[in-house]
């Protein structure tokens, strides 16, 4: 049980961890199917729906607005 238990605590940085390789060759202009052949998706539209979730911009406009709003300024 103990095992099971640490397996599955590891899944979403597991997880955190591919997403991040797949932006990042992303925007390093690696093409959709030599990152779709690296994640093992069946196929470069699935890759795709994956990489088209957020764009970076994005969560980093997000991240900053929340920072702002704790900091009480």
């Amino acid at each position: 049980m103990i095992l099971i238990i640490s397996i599955y605590s590891y899944i979403p940085a597991l997880y955190i961890a591919r997403h991040t390789w797949a932006s990042l060759a992303k925007r390093s202009g690696v093409s959709v199917n030599v990152i779709c052949e690296a994640m093992g998706h069946s196929s470069p539209a699935v890759t795709g729906i994956y990489l088209a979730e957020l764009d970076a911009d994005v969560v980093t406009a997000a991240n900053r607005k929340v920072l702002y709003a704790l900091s009480g300024v």
